[in-house]
């Protein structure tokens, strides 16, 4: 017997979709009683485009989606992906790289 929608294999409380994906959602009626954890984007898009579920992916993945899936935008309240800089120690504190993170943090207000 599969858990309810509202718990997973577990019994652990499953996070809440954004509203962008529960609005997508809702259309298309209740949520699976189940749900896969894919190793990568490229599994997920085989998996929807054999008709074994759906994905919400980043946009880079989404491009390399084909024919066998369609493609669908989820609005301007779709999910925020957020990305960290990774360097070395060293060259963390160059001034080049210091430079370069202080560029990202005045472009996000």
């Amino acid at each position: 017997m599969l858990p309810p929608p509202s718990a997973t294999a577990r019994g652990l409380p499953q996070r809440r979709p954004a509203p962008a994906a529960a609005r997508a959602g809702a259309a298309r009626g209740p949520p699976p009683r189940a749900t896969v954890t894919a190793g990568g984007d490229a599994t997920a898009l085989t998996m929807a485009g054999r008709g074994l579920g759906t994905a919400i992916l980043p946009e880079l993945s989404r491009r390399e989606a084909g024919t066998a899936v369609q493609v669908m935008d989820l609005g301007p309240q779709r999910p925020v992906r957020r990305v960290g800089y990774v360097t070395t120690p060293e060259a963390a504190g160059t001034l080049a790289v210091r430079a370069l993170i202080r560029e990202f943090r005045a472009g996000t207000s």
